[in-house]
Formats: C-alpha cells, structure tokens, sequence
C-alpha cells in the first residue's frame, strides 16, 4: 500500500511506518530456508515490527 485509505471493509492504512519494507521482502524473507543475515536484522528493526520496551 503506497498511500493511506481503505483496504477492505474494516481495515483502514493509517501510515506507512516503513515505506522501504514491503510486504512482499518481509513475506519473501521469513518464509526462506536460508533467510539473509541483512535483511532480517533489517526486519527485526523495522519500526511497529520490533518489540517496545516498556
């Protein structure tokens, strides 16, 4: 999704908090036998993805 607005009924894009990461390489690199180093550390840092510290 590239810009805010309804998804389907019930599920609104508010933002975009990572404009770089898709869900295509997410999907794509997750679900790999053998998952690039870079691009999961690039994942686990990812804002809204990584874990909040309370």
């Amino acid at each position: 999704m590239l810009q805010t607005g309804t998804i389907a009924t019930g599920i609104e894009l508010v933002e975009r908090p990572n404009p770089r990461l898709t869900l295509a390489e997410y999907w794509d690199t997750v679900t790999s036998h053998r998952p690039d180093p870079v691009a999961l550390k690039r994942i686990a840092a990812a804002e809204g993805l990584r874990p909040t510290r309370h």
